[in-house]
């Protein structure tokens, strides 16, 4: 199985509003300025993050939608990278990227939703940053993003597709021979933009949630553990959820849904009760201007999980820190470059501490932020962290 970054670290916290306000060292969170890097492609449309040569240090893969390629940059290992290298797609309209092991090889491969086809992409990695081939998998409508993890448990890495306009998902089970089952569907709400994964009930199953940016909810789908699926439950969530990610924000032991939401400015959280159902009830936090892009972790060293998101209207990213109770402090701005969409976590310069990446469709590069708030309030004494950041990417219990 590939490995990545932890969505979020738990950890006892008071419950009460103002007691966790008044802890002034937890509010607070730094990134150097941004470093950018050319993608070497034609608006860059979503960035994943691995270890894509061996060496352990995390490198980059970039989505570049009006080249049809995808775009290579190696990690360096103190938070600067070696120039792209781009590779073709296969399809057109390269919208979204995961990884995964689907050949079972031990080296990370690649998978590709082609927004304006019915196919994914599916790149095979050589295990020294490049790919050897490509293949298209038939996966419904308009495939817009994907999730990798085991729906089966079989040990092999399947993929499950958002279809924007088949307002439904896809679910792609691997043999782990590089090659899959015909798609199963399912239908959910009305466009869906971004797709995760986690477990929502006490059970070993993995289960999904995609962001419905036209029916303004989420629609969650219950796994069997054999890689079937409910109908999807419908949860209102806001206007316009563009992407979606999942962790513990309340400390309970059971899996929420954020989604950040285009239409409204803001974020919206959604309490998971443990047993595949959600609170009928959502909770709003104001996050900047026109947020697209949803990335999770604990930035600020307190064991609570915190929300990162792309601005999409302008050239910042806003970070929220979470207080362990569903609730955030008011947002913090640190500045991209143009339109800087998706949003994911990597630890770039090796210090243990979660790095954000955000790939800006208008200026053809990504821009690298390097967390410093190891150097701010708080002592390494008082940090929840280490290496307990890298584990699946199955999120739940």
């Amino acid at each position: 199985m590939i490995r990545k970054l932890k969505a979020g670290l738990f950890c006892t916290m008071a419950a009460s509003v103002g007691l966790v306000a008044a802890d002034a060292q937890s509010q607070y969170v730094s990134f150097l300025p941004h470093r950018d890097f050319a993608t070497g492609g034609n608006n860059p449309s979503a960035v994943a993050v691995g270890d894509l040569n061996g060496d352990e240090i995390a490198d980059l893969v970039v989505t570049n939608l009006n080249s049809n390629t995808v775009s290579v940059l190696l990690g360096r290992g103190d938070g600067d990278f070696e120039p792209a290298r781009t590779f073709s797609v296969g399809c057109t309209s390269p919208q979204a990227v995961a990884l995964g092991d689907f050949d079972s090889d031990g080296n990370p491969d690649a998978v590709v939703a082609c927004s304006n086809t019915t196919n994914v992409a599916v790149l095979f990695g050589n295990g020294d940053g490049s790919f050897f081939s490509s293949q298209l998998v038939f996966a419904g409508n308009s495939p817009y993003a994907v999730v990798v993890d085991d729906f089966d448990l079989d040990g092999s890495d399947d993929i499950a597709v958002a279809n924007r306009t088949g307002q439904g998902i896809s679910v792609l089970l691997g043999r782990g021979d590089g090659s899959f089952l015909p798609a199963r569907s399912y239908f959910g709400g009305m466009n869906p933009t971004s797709i995760a994964s986690g477990s929502f009930t006490d059970k070993k199953s993995v289960d999904l949630v995609t962001s419905n940016q036209n029916s303004h909810d989420v629609s969650v789908f219950l796994g069997d553990g054999a890689g079937h699926f409910q109908t999807a439950d419908n949860y209102p969530v806001g206007y316009g959820p563009r992407s979606v990610a999942v962790a513990d924000f309340n400390n309970d032991g059971a899996l929420d849904v954020v989604t950040a939401n285009v239409f409204q400015d803001g974020i919206a959280i959604l309490l998971g009760n443990g047993d595949g159902s959600f609170e009928w009830g959502v909770r709003i936090f104001r996050a900047g201007n026109s947020p697209a892009g949803v990335a999770v972790d604990d930035f600020n060293g307190d064991g609570v999980p915190d929300v990162a998101v792309g601005q999409g209207s302008g050239t910042t990213i806003a970070v929220m820190l979470g207080m362990g109770n569903g609730r955030f402090f008011p947002f913090e701005q640190f500045g991209a470059s143009g339109t800087p969409a998706s949003i994911a976590v990597g630890d770039f310069n090796e210090d243990k501490w979660p790095d954000l990446v955000v790939a800006n469709s208008s200026s053809n590069t990504v821009s690298v932020l390097i967390n410093d708030s190891g150097s701010g309030a708080r002592s390494p004494g008082q940090l929840l962290r280490g290496a307990t950041r890298f584990t699946s990417r199955r999120i739940g219990r």
